[in-house]
């Protein structure tokens, strides 16, 4: 086919070809946009009535639960709660002894190594750390060094302290000593 039109004519129909094209464009995006904002209002309304929804829900459960019995059942279970967590802080703060003592004499010793006594305290300017004095025999300062040594591998036992007066003797040691344990807590059980 053959354009036998001047070229100003073809110009004015190529243009008025793209404000067609132009005004179709714009009225598609208008459409969209128009629809675009119809969904986000129905999704907003939506929304909104699923809130209402729920809040009434919510002051449904809140009246339900009001009620004088559950208020002093809720009131009581406080009160056993804060007894309990006051129950358990005394027990986590308390140290034990046997654990601590046990801890001691699992220390092995030599043959000629004799404990006559064992005494533990609680050291009152550290809470967490109990003095123990120990008396004992030592058929020989071998033997006696060697027992002191094991206490001194110990990871819980510190400042171990034998006076210099046990280490005159070199048979038939009579000694004490003192040293610090770190006691065993109620986790640690």
């Amino acid at each position: 086919m053959i354009n036998l039109l001047p070229p100003k004519e073809k110009e004015q129909l190529i243009l008025q070809k793209n404000r067609n094209l132009t005004v179709v464009l714009l009225s598609m995006t208008i459409l969209f946009l128009l629809f675009f904002s119809l969904i986000l209002l129905f999704l907003k309304f939506y929304i909104l009535q699923r809130v209402i929804h729920q809040n009434q829900i919510l002051e449904d459960a809140k009246l339900e639960y009001q009620t004088a019995d559950f208020i002093s059942l809720k009131d009581s279970i406080k009160e056993y709660n804060t007894k309990l967590n006051k129950i358990r802080n005394f027990y986590v703060k308390q140290i034990y002894f046997s654990g601590s003592l046990k801890s001691f004499i699992g220390i092995p010793k030599p043959k000629g190594v004799n404990l006559n006594s064992i005494a533990l305290q609680k050291i009152k300017t550290d809470n967490n750390k109990l003095k123990a004095v120990i008396n004992g025999a030592s058929a020989s300062r071998e033997d006696l060094i060697s027992f002191r040594d094991e206490i001194k591998k110990q990871e819980n036992i510190e400042n171990v302290y034998f006076p210099a007066e046990t280490w005159v003797k070199s048979a038939d040691i009579n000694f004490h000593a003192t040293f610090e344990i770190k006691p065993v807590k109620i986790d640690d059980i």
